[in-house]
Formats: C-alpha cells, structure tokens, sequence
C-alpha cells in the first residue's frame, strides 16, 4: 500500500500503535527508501484516538486518511476529483467522502457508501475522531460541512474472508462497541491496556493474511512481497506465514 502511494504524496505519516506482526520492521526499511515517509508510535487507546494522533503530525493543509488494507483505485482520478472541487468551491476549504470497492476474496467486488468513517480527505487542522472503535469523522467548521462532496474515485478497501471477518467482529470489534459511550471511555482505557491494539489479539492472523488470489488481480504479488522481506531479513509473523505457505500458488 505504502509503496503504490508514496511516489504521488508529499509526505505520509504512519502511526504504529504497537503491531506484532512484521510490520514496524518494514516501516523502518522503508524509511530508508522513501524521505517524504514519516513513522510515529503511540499506545493503541482506540481508532480513534490513533488517526487523531496521525492527524497532529501532519504538515500539509489537507489530510488524506487510509488503512494499511486500503488503496486510492486511481491516482490521476483522485487528481482530477480535488481540482474539481477547487474549482466547484473556488478554492474554498472542502472536504471528499468517498465510496468504496470492497474487495472480497470469494463474494467478488461490491461498492458501498461507507459514511461512518467519511470524509476521509479534508483540511487537517478542521476534522476531529470520535469513538474507540467504528471511529467517527467530526468537520468542525460549518463552511466545510457546507462543502463536503463525494468523489468519483473509489477507495479499495480490501477484505478477509467470511471466516476471518466474523472473527475480527466477534474477538475484537463486539468487545470494544460499548465503549463508544462517553461513560465508558475510562472502561476503554483499562480495557485497551489489557488487550492492546489487534494484532496483539489471539488468533489477528485470520484477519490479518493477505489474500493472494484477490491482491494478485490488483497488481500486488503477496509471494513476491515475502521473498523481498526475506532477503531483507524481515520475518512476518510466524502464523501469517504458516496461513500463506498453504495457499496454492496459482491464486
């Protein structure tokens, strides 16, 4: 994902908030790679609470928010949507929501309007996160909200299977819902303090593994991902590795 956005941004900022997979060891070699990337790390107190932080480390005017299992379907079309929107609002402020292809690995693709985490692009300084988990998005100034648009470009949003899925909701998702109340927010923390952030859970890898099949249709050759990690001497996860080793290579 990193590697698709990086060479069309002016700076990217990630925020690991303590992951056990692999992953903060491939962000330190991409630091050597890429001078506009930029890794921060913070405690997991809720996702909230973590693109708040990302949020605070951002130069630019504007923020343009993804998750690592995201990609902008086309760069030019982005592109073309923000001078679109200078132009409708005369180089006002604006925020973009955005629709999302979801990317499944056996229901095939399916497009949504997923409001509870939109907008995802809008001015960095005018937008607060809410909630522990499901987190939502709060533009602060009534002009802005008066110039939100969607924009024609999709967000991939890449998917586990069915499996993997019901589990993320049952392990972690279900657990933490009830912390959204205001009352609860001191039950998070402690809850939070106890279980860190996902990947910390039992069983994150049912989630967590890259589908070969469903990346490989987008360019993304998850083998050839790990036979790059290992001549860097970067180990994913031992049990993502043990769910890949028993795909078929012809996915």
């Amino acid at each position: 994902m990193l590697e698709y956005h990086l060479p069309h941004f002016p700076e990217t900022v990630v925020l690991d908030t303590g992951s056990v997979d692999g992953t903060r060891e491939l962000l330190e070699h991409l630091l050597g790679q890429y001078p506009r990337l930029s890794v921060y790390d913070a405690d997991f107190k809720g996702f909230g609470a973590a693109r708040t932080t990302a949020n605070s480390h951002v130069h630019s005017k504007y923020s343009l928010v993804l998750d690592a299992d995201e990609m902008i379907s086309s760069i030019d079309g982005l592109a073309g949507d923000i001078e679109k929107a200078n132009e409708r609002y005369d180089r006002d402020e604006f925020a973009l929501k955005f629709k999302f292809n979801w990317i499944h690995p056996f229901c095939g693709n399916f497009t949504r309007d997923y409001n509870v985490l939109n907008p995802r692009l809008f001015p960095k300084s005018k937008t607060i996160f809410e909630k522990v988990v499901y987190e939502g998005v709060t533009v602060t100034d009534q002009k802005i909200r008066d110039n939100i648009n969607f924009a024609s470009t999709p967000i991939h949003h890449f998917v586990p299977d069915g499996e993997g899925v019901e589990f993320k909701d049952k392990r972690y998702y279900n657990e933490m819902t009830v912390f959204n109340l205001d009352d609860s927010r001191g039950k998070a923390k402690e809850f939070l303090q106890q279980h860190g952030p996902p990947s910390s859970k039992e069983g994150f890898e049912r989630w967590k593994t890259p589908n070969p099949r469903c990346l490989g249709e987008y360019g993304i050759d998850v083998f050839a991902v790990l036979r790059k990690l290992h001549d860097l001497g970067l180990k994913p996860h031992p049990k993502i590795i043990e769910r890949l080793v028993n795909c078929p290579r012809e996915l």
